[in-house]
């Protein structure tokens, strides 16, 4: 379908977008620089940016990911995702410390005004509960997962904020029980091997016995 819209809009940057994020969830990471580079040349603009840091961020290219948050910033997408995602990618690149603190608590600002407008976002309340968790706030960010869940109990994208957060906090058995009803619910087993915050999750013996658990009961069934 993205491919068609490039085809019927050859010169709208966003059907170029789109198919970047396609692109990278099939592995194909020179057709994901090719959309990029097409979309940026239509029109420089902070969604291919943003798709692109994210890339780059799950390649491990954490100082090209933050310049490329950073540009998408100040080509005005000035929203608590990005912050966030910006936050991430300091947090990961030796002697950014002090500046990831400050973009998670940016982050924050941002996500308590969308807040305000709507406090049954349940996934706004998970992103918090992420941030939180990431500036060593547990309190808070358990609070807000657990608002989150009750929202959207079976939600994919949740469940994986509540693998993160849960593994951050140090409660891994309930990390592991999460991504346990994740992987039920058809969530993405490769986003959890390529997020560098569970690194040490995936070394737990558990992870393993989690993962060949889920398998084996949906062969059966």
């Amino acid at each position: 379908m993205f491919q068609q819209v490039i085809r019927l809009a050859p010169d709208n940057y966003r059907g170029y977008n789109n198919l970047m994020g396609i692109y990278f969830l099939m592995g194909k990471d020179g057709l994901v620089r090719e959309m990029f580079e097409r979309s940026v040349s239509i029109k420089p603009n902070a969604d291919a940016y943003s798709n692109f840091g994210t890339v780059q961020f799950f390649q491990g290219r954490y100082v090209d990911a933050l310049k490329s948050f950073e540009e998408a910033i100040r080509l005005g997408r000035d929203t608590y995702e990005i912050w966030g995602n910006l936050a991430d990618c300091y947090r990961y690149t030796p002697g950014y410390g002090a500046k990831s603190e400050e973009a998670y608590q940016k982050a924050l600002a941002l996500a308590e005004k969308e807040l305000r407008i709507n406090p049954q976002e349940a996934l706004l309340l998970a992103r918090m509960a992420y941030y939180h968790a990431m500036s060593g706030d547990a309190a808070n960010s358990l609070s807000e997962l657990r608002d989150a869940r009750k929202i959207l109990p079976g939600s994919v994208l949740i469940l994986k904020k509540c693998v993160q957060v849960l593994e951050k906090i140090g409660r891994r058995a309930e990390a592991l029980e999460a991504l346990r009803e994740y992987l039920k619910k058809d969530g993405s087993l490769e986003e959890i091997e390529k997020d560098p915050d569970l690194s040490e999750l995936r070394k737990d013996p558990g992870y393993g016995k989690t993962v060949a658990g889920v398998r084996a009961g949906k062969k059966r069934t």
